[in-house]
Parts: structure tokens; C-alpha cells; sequence
């Protein structure tokens, strides 16, 4: 079966919110309280102006699966901080890493420069996925987000372009669908 990235939409609102808020989700994001409605009406509507912070539904098939897109966008640095999650707790085995893989591809084509990410220092998980796609660990926050260590992550193209090969044949799984 197929896998596609979809750009985020308005009708796409409620389910994202389900999502965001389901506790396996929320347990590893920054803000790990519950999002109301209105804030996450705003956040959304906030994603769909923003050009260059893309934002993706991905898809397994038909059913959707797991989000990812990109935070703090720096046009100088041509740099942003990604997010993402897999929010079905029944995705088939390596969803993460070729919706991960295939989104790296897709913003990296676009010109992006690199892509950082914030992970708890103690999301092993994580921090494997973010070794295994090519990142490298920038520095370590102490205390950063309710009194827990964080690590910054980092991907420029370069690193990518070396990496990317590994990950040709989950890239090539996944159809793109313009923002």
C-alpha cells in the first residue's frame, strides 16, 4: 500500500486536534498540556499562512496516519525546526521513518538549508530515528521545557544528500502532493 504526504487543510482540523491531544502524542511534545479548540484553531490557521513552514497529513493508503511539519522557519539560515508524530498506534513498522525520509526529501528539494529538531533526552526512540536519518547532535538544553533536558538536533542538505540514498526506497513509497 502507498503513503502520502498531504498538505494540511481547514477539514483536516478536528482530527489533528484528537491527535495532538491523545496521550501517547502529547507525553513527547513541549507542551504536553491539553490544546482547546480555539488554540489549536488558531495554530492551524496560523500553519495553513505560513508558506514556508510546510505542514503534512501523512497517509497510509487512505487513512491518515501521522503528522509532520516545520516550526521557526529563519529565512536567513534558510533553517526551521520540524515537528512530528505518529499518531496511529496501529501504523505498519518504519511509517515514521519513511514519512520522516520522504518529508526530509521534499523540504531539502525545496531549498531549505537545515532542519533542527528538540527531542527530551530521555526519548531513546527518538533519538535513534534522528541518528539513523543522518542528524547530529547540536547541544543539550538543561532544564529547557518543564524542567527537562533537551537535545538539539541538526540536518543540513549536505548531510542529507549523503544520507539519502539509504532511504531512497521509503522516499519512493511516497507520493507528494504540492502545498
Amino acid at each position: 500500500m502507498m503513503y502520502r504526504l498531504q498538505p494540511i487543510r481547514l477539514e483536516d482540523e478536528a482530527m489533528i486536534l484528537a491527535a495532538r491531544n491523545a496521550e501517547h502524542v502529547r507525553m513527547f511534545m513541549m507542551t504536553q498540556s491539553i490544546i482547546t479548540p480555539e488554540v489549536h484553531a488558531a495554530w492551524i490557521r496560523a500553519k495553513l499562512a505560513r508558506e514556508r513552514e510546510p505542514y503534512y497529513l501523512f497517509l497510509h493508503g487512505d487513512r491518515p496516519i501521522g503528522v509532520v511539519g516545520i516550526t521557526h522557519y529563519a529565512e536567513a539560515l534558510r533553517s526551521g525546526e520540524w515537528g512530528f508524530y505518529i499518531f496511529a498506534t496501529d501504523a505498519p513498522k518504519g511509517a515514521g521513518t519513511t514519512m520522516l525520509a520522504a518529508f526530509l526529501d521534499e523540504v531539502f528539494r525545496q531549498g531549505f538549508g537545515r532542519v533542527t529538531s528538540l527531542v527530551f533526552t530521555d526519548n531513546v526512540k527518538s533519538h535513534r530515528l534522528h541518528e539513523k536519518l543522518g542528524f547530529t547532535r547540536d547541544s543539550v538544553i538543561v532544564g529547557f521545557v518543564q524542567n527537562k533536558d533537551v537535545t538539539v538536533w541538526a540536518l543540513n542538505g549536505l548531510q542529507w544528500q549523503r544520507q539519502r540514498e539509504n532511504f531512497l526506497e521509503m522516499i519512493n513509497a511516497v507520493q507528494v502532493e504540492s502545498l
